[in-house]
């Protein structure tokens, strides 16, 4: 959606704690590549997708792998599924991926379309907590992809930066830079915790700092809620929540 929308959204707090330099897994990698799926038939995706994540840990699989609903925002319904806290070499050794995407198309592939691929960067500097990276994911959260205006990324990052240099808030917010060349003015926002809200107002409560130059420098946002699923991800060492 365009700014002038979202700056029209009621706003939610997000709480939690600032990451330090310190904290366990602070400096953890921050690869995250994330898939996006409509569904046709969702009890039959589910019972597929179980199937599938059983596939990865009769295999040890060592990512991460996180599911959402999208319960607000224009992919309203979307399934999500993704891994944070790796890097590009530990996503190309998992384990065959020849082997993981035909069992997925065998088992959750027929009720479902896939509607995008996404890889993003961790961006350590403005970033206040990293629960995806850690491990600890929370039960909602709201995603926010912004595109730059063209020629100011770097007035853009460099007031970021200054944002949360100068934070005096508590508020839990991930930025990721685009992974891919062709999108490197886009940049996707997490705010774990809240669940509805305008992102200059969001930004203000997690930093308790002014935002409007961070938000002058944006084109476009593009808002969504998150609702995270436990029975539909697969976190290393732990089982499959029943």
């Amino acid at each position: 959606m365009h700014l002038k929308k979202v700056l029209m959204a009621i706003a939610l707090a997000a709480c939690g704690s600032p990451a330090s330099a310190d904290e366990p897994g602070a400096n953890k990698p921050g690869v995250a590549r994330l898939f996006s799926y409509t569904l046709t038939n969702r009890a039959a995706f589910e019972a597929g997708y179980r199937k599938h994540l059983g596939w990865h840990a009769d295999r040890h699989d060592r990512l991460v792998w996180y599911a959402w609903y999208v319960t607000e925002g224009d992919r309203r319904g979307s399934f999500i599924d993704g891994t944070f806290g790796t890097t590009p070499a530990e996503l190309d050794a998992r384990p065959d991926p020849e082997g993981d995407a035909a069992d997925f198309r065998a088992s959750a592939g027929p009720f479902a379309q896939a509607s995008g691929i996404t890889s993003w960067s961790l961006w350590p500097q403005p970033t206040t907590a990293t629960p995806l990276e850690l491990r600890h994911p929370g039960d909602r959260l709201i995603a926010f992809f912004v595109t730059v205006k063209a020629g100011q990324v770097d007035t853009f990052e460099a007031a970021a930066n200054r944002l949360a240099k100068t934070a005096r808030g508590i508020g839990q917010v991930s930025w990721y830079r685009s992974g891919n060349a062709d999108t490197a003015r886009d940049y996707m926002l997490l705010f774990h915790g809240a669940s509805d809200g305008a992102l200059p107002i969001l930004l203000r409560s997690a930093y308790h700092a002014d935002p409007d130059t961070v938000v002058d420098q944006i084109d476009t946002v593009r808002a969504e809620s998150w609702r995270y699923v436990p029975r539909l991800s697969l976190i290393p060492g732990q089982p499959l929540v029943r």
